[in-house]
């Protein structure tokens, strides 16, 4: 949904992303759809959580989790990141329970933050590495951006720096069959702009 990505464009950029929201929370009055429902409520956690509104997080992962349970759509991302949440709430018992049903399905980046909120930083060092060499992948540009960012703010958190990593090699990346001809008719399309 064209809507909700502009929200996580403006949260991305640092941008107030309350506009967006509104456009996007109209645009699926218009045309319900529990998926981007579900998504929508997420991403509104996601900055709740920023902004260190963990109640007003806690309300919409409780309504992504069950949208997502509605559908039949993994519930794993939703219930680590409800997790967090009650554990910054004080919820320590509902975090923990959750965690036992999550720990063996969640991202390490997704442990790593539960782990930390509930006040268990030596249990979240060693998946907070993993969650950042994961993320890392074959090194920027070709890095998953966000997570990577995300898993640096968590090892900022918990005082360790970056672990060295290679960079991107090209000689690693041999060209697809048809890369030189696709790169030449960008070039042209890229001449023919400028010359309008």
């Amino acid at each position: 949904m064209l809507a909700r990505n502009r929200v996580e464009f403006a949260f991305y950029r640092g941008e107030d992303p309350a506009p967006s929201l509104a456009a996007a929370w109209r645009a699926l009055q218009r045309t319900p759809r529990v998926f981007d429902l579900a998504q929508l409520h997420a991403l509104e956690a996601r900055i709740a959580v920023a902004g260190g509104a963990y109640a007003a997080a806690e309300a919409h992962l409780y309504e992504a989790l069950q949208l997502a349970r509605r559908m039949g759509s993994c519930v794993v991302l939703f219930s680590a990141r409800l997790a967090t949440c009650l554990a910054h709430l004080g919820q320590t018992a509902e975090a923990r329970r959750l965690l036992a049903d999550v720990r063996a399905d969640a991202s390490e980046r997704s442990l790593a933050q539960l782990h930390l909120a509930l006040g268990e930083p030596d249990l979240a060092r060693p998946l907070a590495l993993v969650a950042y060499r994961e993320a890392w992948a074959d090194g920027p540009p070709f890095a998953w951006f966000d997570e990577l960012r995300l898993c640096t703010r968590l090892l900022e958190q918990l005082g360790l720096p970056p672990p060295e990593m290679p960079p991107f090699d090209p000689a690693r990346s041999p060209q697809i069959p048809c890369e030189a001809e696709i790169e030449a008719f960008i070039a042209e399309l890229a001449a023919a702009r400028a010359g309008a």
